[in-house]
C-alpha cells in the first residue's frame, strides 16, 4: 500500500493564500487616489459647462468650455461608465470641445487643406494633450466631428490660477486663460477678426496702363481681380512671420487686347504668346507666388494668384510688371497698378 507524502499537506496553506489573492482582484478595480496617474484623458458622458471661449481657426471655430477642478468625477458622468479620480494631491479638469466649421473665416477659402486642430492643457509646468477638435480626411481634404461632447484630464497639482487651455493650429498656439476665457492668438493674430463672408472682388483700372507695345497695332489690357484678402494664415504656405501678414489677390485675367501686326497688305496678324515673365510687386516686394499665362496661346491673358508676404500695416497698390513674350522676337511690357482695401 502507497502511504501519502508528509510533504502534500504543506500545499494547502499556499492554495488558500492563492485564492485569497485572486479573489481579492475580481472586486472593485477602480485605482485609488494614490494609483491614479497625471494626463489620463476620459470622454465625458455628457456636455461640459464651464468658462467659455471661441477660437478661430482656419477650417472654423472652436468653442473651449473649462470646468471647475475636481477631486473625482462619478462612473455615470463618463461615456466609459468608469469613475475617474486624481492622483494625489492633484485634481480633474473638465474640458468641453464644441467646433463649428460654419465659422471658418473667408467663407472656408483658407480651411483646406485641413490641418488637425490640437487641444491640450497647460499646468503644473507641461502641457497634457486633451485631442484633436475634429477629423481630418485623406490628403486634408475633409474634415468630420469628433462627436465627443467633453473630457475628463487628471492633472499631478491642485489647480492653480496658471492654467490654460492650448489650441494649436499648424504649428501655432493660441491659449485661453481657464480662469477668464481670454484668448491671447499668438502669431494667429488676427484670424479672428476677418469675418466669414469671402473677400469682395476689387475695382481695376480701365486705363492708366503703360504699354510698351514694340509696334504692335493697338495693343492694350483689359483687367478683373476676383478677390483681394489680407491674412495671417494661408494653406501650403503656413503662418506669416511676426509683424507679417499675407496679402492674396485672385486674377480673374489681366489680358492683352489687340496684340496683332500689320501686314504689307493692311491686314492684322495675331501673334501668339510664347512666354509671360512676371516681376509684380506689392510694397517693393515681390510675389511668392505669381502670375501664369493661360492654356490658349492666343488669348493673351495673365491669371492666377498673387501671394505677397509684406508688413501688416502695408496698404501700397499692386505694382503691376507683366512682360508677354510674343512669336517673331516681339513682346508687350505692361505696368500699371492696382489698389487694395485697406487693412
Amino acid at each position: 500500500m502507497t502511504r501519502p507524502s508528509a510533504r502534500r499537506p504543506a500545499l494547502l496553506p499556499a492554495l488558500v493564500a492563492t485564492l485569497a489573492l485572486v479573489a481579492g482582484g475580481c472586486g472593485d478595480e477602480t485605482p485609488s487616489p494614490a494609483q491614479a496617474q497625471a494626463g489620463l484623458v476620459s470622454e465625458a458622458a455628457a456636455a461640459v459647462s464651464g468658462t467659455a471661449a471661441a477660437v478661430v481657426v482656419p477650417t472654423g471655430e472652436l468653442t473651449v468650455h473649462v470646468g471647475t477642478p475636481v477631486d473625482s468625477v462619478p462612473a455615470d458622468q463618463t461615456a466609459r461608465l468608469e469613475p475617474v479620480r486624481a492622483p494625489e494631491g492633484g485634481s480633474v479638469l473638465p474640458i468641453g470641445m464644441s467646433f463649428d466649421q460654419g465659422a471658418a473665416p473667408l467663407g472656408g477659402v483658407l480651411a483646406f487643406p485641413a490641418v488637425a486642430t490640437q487641444v491640450s492643457v497647460r499646468a503644473c509646468g507641461r502641457d497634457y494633450s486633451v485631442g484633436d477638435a475634429y477629423v481630418v480626411g485623406a490628403d486634408g481634404g475633409s474634415i468630420s466631428p469628433l462627436g465627443a461632447p467633453g473630457y475628463f484630464v487628471t492633472l499631478p497639482c491642485a489647480p492653480r490660477s496658471d492654467v490654460v487651455v492650448v489650441v494649436s493650429y499648424d504649428g501655432v498656439d493660441q491659449t485661453v486663460d481657464a480662469r477668464t476665457g481670454d484668448v491671447a492668438p499668438g502669431r494667429a493674430g488676427t484670424i479672428g477678426a476677418l469675418g466669414t463672408d469671402f473677400a469682395p472682388s476689387v475695382d481695376c483700372p480701365t486705363d492708366d496702363w503703360n504699354l510698351d507695345a514694340g509696334g504692335l497695332e493697338e495693343a492694350h489690357v483689359d483687367c478683373a481681380v476676383s478677390a483681394v484678402y489680407r491674412t495671417p494664415y494661408l494653406p501650403g504656405k503656413g503662418w506669416a512671420d511676426e509683424g507679417q501678414q499675407w496679402v492674396v489677390a485672385d486674377v480673374a485675367e489681366i489680358r492683352l487686347l489687340d496684340a496683332s501686326v500689320a501686314g504689307g497688305d493692311g491686314a492684322t496678324t495675331d501673334l501668339a504668346v510664347t512666354a509671360l515673365e512676371d516681376a509684380s510687386t506689392l510694397d517693393g516686394v515681390d510675389a511668392t507666388q505669381a502670375l501664369v499665362q493661360q492654356p490658349d496661346p492666343r488669348t493673351y491673358v495673365a491669371g492666377g494668384t498673387w501671394v505677397f508676404a509684406v508688413p501688416k500695416d502695408s496698404s501700397a497698390p499692386v505694382a503691376v510688371d507683366l512682360v508677354y513674350r510674343l512669336e517673331g522676337s516681339r513682346s508687350v511690357h505692361v505696368t500699371g497698378a492696382i489698389a487694395l482695401p485697406r487693412p
